[in-house]
């Protein structure tokens, strides 16, 4: 629920792409967004 520049600092990351990694969605977490879909 934090903004990433304030989870890159508390990380000690230089970079903000440094930690954008960790907020990229895996397999999982895309399938369960199209489950999630209405496809009415």
């Amino acid at each position: 629920g934090e903004s990433l520049d304030k989870v890159a600092c508390l990380a000690g990351h230089a970079r903000l792409d440094t930690t954008a990694v960790y907020t990229r969605p895996g397999r999982t977490d895309l399938e369960r967004a199209v489950e999630k879909l209405s496809w009415e």
